[in-house]
């Protein structure tokens, strides 16, 4: 009887160290996911704001002026649209993002996304009239 309770302190030794090199491993990983997972949201914000971008260029092609509606890029290019809710002050958002026009005149527009969720992860993106992007996201770059 005495050799059953020798192993049965064996094995439950054996768990509790795999459960502890688990529970290691998986504190080591999780940020590197989180910055995974926070780079494709980035990429997703570029993406709508080079959608943005190229319906302003057509705006502009037709009237010469570039415009702070998104709604009235929306009639261009229905994709500005695509996935986002309206909010106040013509903006409009996804569940990571807050987008608006912040300047737009005859010469000259700036988009810019806010991200308006996730923690350790707040910023900026924008893209101007030149199609080069910017802001204070520290995921800009990635």
């Amino acid at each position: 009887m005495a050799k059953n309770v020798k192993g049965a302190k064996l094995i439950f030794g054996d768990i509790i160290v795999f459960l502890l090199v688990l529970a290691a491993l998986f504190c080591v990983a999780t940020p590197h996911f989180k910055r995974i997972e926070e780079r494709g949201r980035v990429q997703n914000a570029k993406a709508k704001l080079k959608t943005i971008y190229n319906a302003e260029a057509r705006y502009y092609g037709l009237n010469s002026r570039y415009t702070e509606s998104l709604n009235e890029l929306a009639v261009i290019d229905p994709k500005v649209n695509q996935g986002l809710n309206d909010t106040a002050k013509g903006r409009k958002t996804d569940c990571d993002w807050d987008y608006y026009i912040i300047v737009a005149n005859d010469s000259d527009f700036k988009v810019f996304a806010k991200r308006i969720k996730g923690k350790g992860f707040a910023g900026k993106l924008n893209i101007d009239s030149s199609g080069v992007y910017g802001g204070s996201h520290l995921l800009l770059n990635w």
